[in-house]
């Protein structure tokens, strides 16, 4: 009764998990990577906290390990986010964004619980056939979120290994997949007004630009790097719309904006991926 077993065939993460939604009976969803763990402890304490309030989600921290043979290094657990001031407070979801972001926001499906009824009524779904789905995934849930809680409890375990998805090369894919995410984001932002008020216009319009700038400079340095030794697409970029539209500006485009009306069309025009 407490575990149904799905089979098909592999169509990639965000399949799974969106069939898995589509399966699951329970009023919560939780996502669980195949190289990492949870703590034993983990339902026993995300149940006591839903006992509390009718949470959309609640949002927990993470603890790193690597395998032997992992030459990848890290300075900052960037998953534990015991400082960032939002240790079991209640708030939204624009709040719970506003406040982690950019320091202390983290983009992964797996380090929270999530109202199966919210995902629901509002649609929300991994995008197919993508690299980087918990970027949007993450987001679109964020800002639909009426009540949310943080508790900086590390219950979940991320495995670093070498070759995983998230260390693995940065391919043409990942160039290509980790734009159209952004531009999904940003039409996200751009249909939903209550985004554009000025208490947030200039948050989300940062984020868009934050991002595409990360995506930019992630090209340029493993271009000098010779990680990208496929010449004929690493020149593509150069007519690659929004993110070189965006090198050439050094990720200003934004501060344009953000002291004048919004003209919506306008900037997204400079982020158009051309096809």
């Amino acid at each position: 009764n407490y575990i149904k077993l799905l089979s098909q065939d592999h169509r990639g993460l965000y399949a799974a998990r969106n069939i898995g939604m589509g399966h699951a009976s329970g009023s919560y969803i939780m996502f669980l990577d195949s190289d990492d763990y949870l703590r034993t402890d983990t339902a026993h304490i995300i149940k006591e906290h839903l006992k509390e309030s009718h949470y959309d989600a609640v949002f927990f921290d993470a603890d790193i390990f690597f395998e032997d043979d992992c030459n990848y290094f890290i300075s900052r657990n960037g998953y534990d986010r015991k400082d960032a001031g939002i240790d079991n407070m209640d708030m939204n979801g624009l709040e719970y964004f506003r406040m982690c972001y950019p320091g202390d926001y983290v983009a992964s499906a797996c380090m929270a619980v999530y109202n199966k009824q919210l995902i629901e009524k509002e649609k929300i779904e991994f995008p197919e056939g993508m690299f980087y789905e918990d970027t949007y995934f993450s987001f679109v849930f964020a800002i639909k979120a009426k009540c949310v809680k943080h508790i900086s409890e590390k219950l979940y375990q991320r495995r670093y290994r070498n070759h995983s998805i998230t260390m693995s090369n940065y391919s043409e894919k990942n160039f290509r997949d980790h734009i159209d995410i952004g531009l999904l984001i940003w039409n996200v932002i751009k249909q939903n007004q209550e985004l554009w008020i000025p208490a947030w216009r200039e948050l989300f319009l940062s984020f868009v630009n934050d991002y595409f700038g990360l995506v930019w400079n992630k090209f340029q340095r493993l271009k000098k790097q010779n990680e990208f030794r496929d010449v004929k697409w690493a020149c593509q970029p150069f007519m690659y719309g929004g993110v070189l539209a965006m090198g050439r500006m050094e990720t200003s485009f934004v501060k344009k904006y953000l002291h004048k009306p919004i003209n919506s069309d306008k900037i997204l025009s400079r982020l158009t991926v051309l096809t």
